[in-house]
C-alpha cells in the first residue's frame, strides 16, 4: 500500500536517547580493545588510536607518518597492498589530531578477516619508501600552498597563537620545510614512538562475528612494544587579551575572512553543555541568529558559523565567516549585536523549540551506526569528554529555557572578551 502523501507525518519529541555501552578489555600486551557490535549493514571498522599527534610530533611528521604506514609493508609492495585493498572493497586510511594519531580500516564483514593481516603489517613492519614519500611530500606542499590562497586559512593560522599562546605546540604554523625535511628514517623513528601497546586503544565496531573479534585479538596481541611511547603534551592555553585585533593583509583578495574567538570553560565544567547549546542558538545551525540576520536578511555572507571547540587543554568559542571586503565592518558589528541580543532577547517560543529539535536530532544522529557511536567513545579519549556527556546533553536540551540562555550568554559570551582576526585585502581593523 502506498503512503498517504496528503497528510504530513507526525512530528514529536524524541523519546529518551541512550548511548549503548561499549565493551572494553585489556589484551595480554597491554593494548585496550573497545568493542561495539550492531548496525543494519554488514560492515566493520577498526580504528587504532596512538598517543601522540600534532602537538607532540608536529603536524607534518604526524600526518605523513600515519599516511605512509598504509603505503607499503615489508611483506607487500605498494601495488600489492593497493590490489588487496581494492579486491576486498576495503578502505585503509589514517589521520592525526591534536594529541593522537589513528590508523583506520573499513570493510565489508565477510572481507574483514582478509584485511586484518595488512593492519598487522602496518603496526609491526611498515616499509617506508623514499620514492612514495617524495610524491606524498610534493602533494602535501602543493596542498599547503593552495590552502594559503584562501583568506580563511590565513585567518585560522593567525588565530592559533592568539588562542593557545605563542609557545604552545598547537599554535605552531606548519611550513613547507616541515614536509621537505622528512625522510624515511624520521618516519620509521616516529612509527616506533607511536606503536606502544599499553598506550594504544583499538576500536572494533559493526556487524562483526565472534571469529572476527578473536582474529582482531590475535592480530593485536602479536604487536610488540617498539618504545615507551609518546607522552601527551598538555601545554595550558595562554590566550590573548580580550579586545585583541589582528589584520592579515591579502593582496587582491575580494573577500575578507573573519575569525572571532572567545576563550572558554573546559568540557568538565557544568556549564559547558548549556554554553554549547547557547552557541548553537547563536550560529550553530541554519536557523540560528547569525545565519538569519547576516545571511538571510542582510545577504552579507553565504555562511557564518559559531561553535564551541573543546580540546584536552582548553576550549574556545569560534565564529567564522567570509564576506565581501567592503562589508567586513558591518558583519563584525552585526555579529557583536547578535551576541548582545542573546542576553536581552534570548530565543523563546517557536525559535527555541526549533533549535531544541535541531539539537536533539543532531544528538540522535550519534546513534545512527556503530561507527558513529564508537566515535563518541573515541572522543572521550581524544578531547576529554566526560563519560555521562551524552546523557547530560539530552537532559540539557529538554531543560533549556530562555533564562538559561540569557545567563550563559551574559557570563561566557562577553563582547569585551572577543579576539578578532580579519584576513583580506583591506588589511586593517
Amino acid at each position: 500500500m502506498s503512503p498517504d502523501r496528503t497528510t504530513p507525518p507526525e512530528v514529536r519529541a524524541f523519546d529518551n536517547l541512550v548511548m549503548p555501552p561499549e565493551q572494553t578489555e585489556i589484551l595480554s600486551n597491554g593494548m585496550t580493545l573497545h568493542l561495539l557490535r550492531g548496525g543494519d549493514q554488514p560492515v566493520c571498522s577498526l580504528d587504532v588510536l596512538f598517543e601522540g599527534g600534532i602537538a607532540e610530533l608536529t603536524e607534518a611528521r604526524a600526518r605523513m607518518t600515519i599516511s605512509q604506514m598504509t603505503e607499503r609493508s615489508v611483506a607487500h609492495s605498494a601495488e600489492e597492498l593497493s590490489e588487496i585493498t581494492d579486491f576486498n572493497g576495503a578502505r585503509l586510511s589514517g589521520k592525526a589530531t591534536s594529541h593522537h594519531s589513528m590508523l583506520q580500516l573499513f570493510a565489508l564483514t565477510h572481507r574483514f578477516a582478509d584485511m586484518l593481516p595488512l593492519v598487522g603489517e602496518m603496526l609491526t613492519a611498515p616499509a617506508f619508501d623514499s620514492d612514495r614519500l617524495e610524491v606524498a611530500v610534493a602533494r602535501a606542499v602543493s596542498d599547503l600552498q593552495t590552502s594559503r590562497l584562501d583568506p580563511s586559512t590565513l585567518a585560522w593560522e593567525a588565530m592559533q597563537p592568539l588562542v593557545w599562546g605563542m609557545d604552545n605546540p598547537l599554535a605552531r604554523k606548519v611550513e613547507e620545510k616541515d614536509y621537505t625535511s622528512l625522510d624515511t628514517t624520521v618516519l620509521a623513528d616516529t612509527h616506533r614512538r607511536l606503536v606502544c601497546p599499553r598506550r594504544t586503544h583499538v576500536f572494533l565496531a559493526g556487524q562483526f562475528t565472534d571469529d572476527i573479534a578473536d582474529a582482531v585479538r590475535n592480530m593485536l596481541e602479536s604487536v610488540p612494544s617498539k618504545s615507551d611511547g609518546t607522552d601527551i603534551i598538555l601545554t595550558p592555553a595562554a590566550p590573548a587579551s580580550g579586545g585583541t585585533k589582528v589584520a592579515v593583509p591579502f593582496e587582491n583578495s575580494l573577500q575578507s575572512a573573519i575569525s572571532l574567538t572567545i576563550p572558554s570553560i573546559p568540557r568538565s565544567h557544568p556549564d559547558y553543555i548549556p554554553l554549547r547549546l547557547t552557541v548553537m542558538a547563536l550560529g550553530g545551525y541554519f536557523g540560528s541568529r547569525l545565519m538569519t540576520n547576516i545571511r538571510e536578511e542582510k545577504g552579507l555572507t553565504y555562511g557564518i558559523n559559531a561553535s564551541l571547540m573543546g580540546e584536552l587543554q582548553g576550549s574556545y568559542v569560534s565564529i567564522t565567516a567570509k564576506c565581501d571586503k567592503n562589508n567586513t565592518d558591518i558583519v563584525l558589528a552585526e555579529t557583536e549585536a547578535e551576541i548582545r541580543r542573546l542576553v536581552s532577547e534570548p530565543p523563546c517560543g517557536e525559535e527555541l523549540e526549533r533549535m531544541r529539535i535541531y539539537a536533539a536530532t543532531s544528538l540522535a544522529k550519534t546513534l545512527d551506526t556503530p561507527q558513529s557511536m564508537m566515535q563518541y567513545y573515541q572522543n572521550m579519549i581524544c578531547t576529554g569528554t566526560p563519560h555521562d556527556y551524552f546523557t547530560r546533553q539530552f537532559k540539557c536540551i529538554n531543560a533549556l529555557t530562555p533564562d538559561m540562555i540569557a545567563r550563559i550568554a551574559a557570563e561566557y559570551l562577553r563582547p569585551d572578551s572577543i579576539i578578532t582576526v580579519v584576513a583580506g585585502n583591506k588589511g586593517n581593523l
